[in-house]
């Protein structure tokens, strides 16, 4: 059994389907603590949710299987020219 994560270093995002995104929080959550590794309270979102803020940018997955960077954190990312 997997689940859709997407991971950078200690940042997560659990990437499911409402059937199994609680099963798969559950799981995950239950992992890191038998591993020892004890989730920042304050940081960690556990339930559903659309609209985040991700590594220091705001994203909205709520439209169409796609997300949106806000402009405020877009016009930081620096690109090669």
């Amino acid at each position: 059994m997997g689940f859709h994560v997407v991971l950078y270093l200690h940042d997560a995002i659990v990437c499911e389907e409402n059937n199994t995104i609680f099963r798969a929080v559950l799981v995950i959550r239950n992992d890191l603590v038998r591993a020892g590794i004890a989730p920042n309270k304050n940081k960690s979102i556990w339930s559903p949710c659309q609209s985040f803020k991700w590594l220091g940018i705001i994203l909205d997955l709520s439209s169409d299987n796609s997300f949106d960077l806000k402009r405020t954190k877009a016009t930081d990312v620096p690109f090669n020219k």
